[in-house]
């Protein structure tokens, strides 16, 4: 990532607020992100357009829209726009596999 992508906080307001993606992806999540079918959908294709049932670009523009309708804006939506870096991430699989970093 370059950290030029980003999600609307609405797909239905061409105006929006971007929510740019970061590198500051906490250890664990502030919440647990719905992965349920209508939450995947929105994501994936955002709000504006799974309410036409427009299902032909994928563009994954709507997961900072989803935690935003959720009630996630609190947590800075959940963190979704946020990565990790290889050297955290390398941590993170580590401690997984129960050896030492």
């Amino acid at each position: 990532m370059t950290g030029k992508e980003f999600n609307p906080v609405s797909t239905r307001d061409p105006n929006s607020k971007k929510i740019f993606v970061d590198k500051m992806a906490p250890m664990i999540a502030p919440c647990d992100p719905d992965h349920g079918t209508n939450a995947t959908t929105y994501k994936i294709f955002g709000a504006e357009a799974a309410s036409r049932g427009d299902f032909t670009n994928a563009s994954m523009v709507g997961f900072v829209e989803w935690e935003n309708l959720d009630g996630n804006a609190n947590t800075q939506y959940c963190k979704v726009m946020s990565m990790l870096t290889p050297k955290v991430l390398l941590i993170k699989i580590e401690i997984l596999a129960g050896s030492p970093p």
